[in-house]
């Protein structure tokens, strides 16, 4: 999967979802210097419309949000590692679960693996389009 270069997200706060592989959702929170897929970044709107249906703000503390909506809720590290978990939800919410006009966003990037404690460094491959 093609990725925006850190020079084109460094300084600028990109918010981007994705599902793991079984299903769980995962919020992340660029924090200016997170790499973000280039097919997020061709969503913003519909990425605004999914925060906005799962009363997840954009902005500081966003990830505190969005665990307590039921997703990993992950942080990009400033100094451009990997994106760590800030926030586990309670009660998960499952993409299916979404009403099903959201459902094809909120499975648009897939993550090949699960999302939980680890960091979890971008690496092409690991996040995919839904078509692939």
């Amino acid at each position: 999967m093609p990725i925006i270069e850190r020079n084109d997200v460094w300084g600028i706060e990109f918010d981007w979802f994705a599902v793991d592989e079984v299903g769980h959702l995962g919020f992340f929170a660029s924090s200016g210097s997170g790499l973000v897929p280039i097919e997020a970044q061709s969503l913003e709107a519909e990425i605004e419309e999914l925060a906005a249906h799962l009363h997840i703000p954009f902005g500081r503390d966003s990830w505190e949000h969005a665990a307590a909506a039921g997703l990993y809720a992950y942080d990009g590290d400033i100094n451009g590692g990997p994106y760590r978990l800030n926030g586990t939800p309670e009660v998960r919410l499952l993409s299916h679960e979404l009403p099903e006009f959201l459902q094809p966003l909120a499975n648009a990037i897939g993550y090949r693996g699960r999302f939980g404690p680890a960091e979890l460094h971008y690496e092409v491959g690991l996040f995919v389009p839904a078509a692939v």
